[in-house]
C-alpha cells in the first residue's frame, strides 16, 4: 500500500528531526540554535497542545513492545480511541504554526531532510492515526485493516520491552516513558560520539525534572566529573611551554568556570547550560588524561 504522506506534519518525523538537529548543534558547540530548537518543542509539545496529545499516542504504538497478541490489540484499541478524540483542525492550525517557526527561527533549510532509519514505519503510523481521525487516507475497509495489522506486527517486535502490567500505564508516567525512550534513541544512534560519561549525563537529565533520586545522582555525577577535571588541570601547568598563548588563556578561563564562584561552579544548577558545559568538561578532560 502506498499513501501520501505530509513527512512536515508527522509528529513522530518531527520529533526524530529536532533530536538529530540537536544533536548536531550540540557537537558542532551551537549552543544558542539548542536553546532556540528547545523553546519552539517546549512551546509547541506542551501538555495542554493537541499536538503533545498526539506525540504520546504516537509513540504508544511507534515504541511500545509487547509480548502479548491480544494485550497488543487492546492497546491499539484503546489509541484509537483516544486519537479518534482529537480535533484534526486543531492538530493542523498547531502543526502550521509549529512548521512556520522551525523555518522562521532555525533557518535550516535541511531540517526536515534528515535521514530517519525506520522512516516507513513512523509514516505508517501517522498514517494510521490520521486515517482513525478521517484524514489523508484514500484506501479501503481492507487497506485499513492491512495497515492496522502492520503496526500491530510492529509493537510485537522487540524494541524498549514493555510487560503487561505497563500496558496499563497511567497519564502521569507516559511522559516519563517518551523521555526514556527518547534518550535511549539517542544514545544509540550518538553511542560512537559520546563517551560512557557524556551518556550518563543525558539519561539523567531526561528524568531530573521529576525524579529526585536522577536529579541528585546527575549533581554528584557533574560534582566529580568537576572535581577529576580541577584535578587534571592542577597537575598540568598552565603555563608549560608546549601549549601555545591562547591555548593556556582557554585552559584558565575553562578552570574560572568551574571553580567556587564561576559560572559553572555550582554544579546544583542544573540548565541547559550548564550540562552542556559539562558534556563538553567530560570530553575535555577524557583527551587530556590520554595524552
Amino acid at each position: 500500500m502506498e499513501f501520501k504522506h505530509n513527512k512536515k506534519r508527522n509528529i513522530g518525523l518531527i520529533s526524530e528531526f529536532f533530536s538529530r538537529y540537536i544533536a548536531t548543534a550540540f557537537i558542532d558547540g551551537r549552543h544558542g540554535d539548542i536553546e532556540k530548537a528547545n523553546r519552539i518543542w517546549q512551546k509547541y509539545i506542551s501538555p495542554k497542545t493537541e499536538t503533545y496529545k498526539e506525540f504520546v499516542l504516537f509513540n504508544a504504538l511507534h515504541d511500545t513492545a509487547l509480548k502479548n497478541k491480544q494485550i497488543a490489540h487492546s492497546l491499539l484499541e484503546r489509541v484509537k480511541s483516544e486519537v479518534q478524540k482529537q480535533s484534526q483542525e486543531k492538530l493542523d492550525r498547531e502543526k502550521s504554526a509549529l512548521i512556520n517557526e522551525i523555518n522562521v527561527s532555525l533557518k535550516d533549510s535541511d531540517f526536515f531532510k534528515r535521514s530517519v532509519s525506520n522512516y516507513r514505519t513512523i509514516a505508517s503510523v501517522q498514517l494510521l492515526m490520521n486515517a482513525w481521525r478521517g484524514t489523508g487516507f484514500k484506501g479501503g475497509f481492507a487497506d485499513l485493516a492491512v495497515l492496522e495489522e502492520s503496526i500491530l506486527e510492529h509493537m510485537l517486535q522487540d524494541k524498549v520491552l514493555i510487560t503487561e502490567e505497563m500496558a496499563n500505564v497511567s497519564a502521569e508516567d507516559i511522559d516519563s516513558l517518551v523521555v526514556k525512550i527518547m534518550t535511549e534513541k539517542f544514545n544509540r544512534k550518538y553511542s560512537d560520539t559520546l563517551n560512557p560519561e557524556q551518556k550518563e549525563i543525558v539519561r539523567l537529565f531526561a528524568f531530573s525534572g521529576k525524579d529526585s533520586a536522577a536529579r541528585t545522582e546527575l549533581v554528584s555525577l557533574l560534582s566529580q566529573i568537576q572535581e577529576k577535571t580541577l584535578k587534571v588541570m592542577s597537575s598540568r601547568t598552565l603555563n608549560e611551554s608546549s601549549l601555545d598563548r591562547p591555548l593556556r588563556n582557554k585552559l584558565a578561563e575553562i578552570k574560572a568556570l568551574m571553580s567556587d564562584g564561576g559560572e559553572y561552579g555550582d554544579v546544583t544548577k542544573l540548565t541547559e547550560d550548564a550540562i552542556s558545559f559539562y558534556m563538553t568538561i567530560s570530553k575535555l578532560r577524557e583527551e587530556m588524561e590520554s595524552e
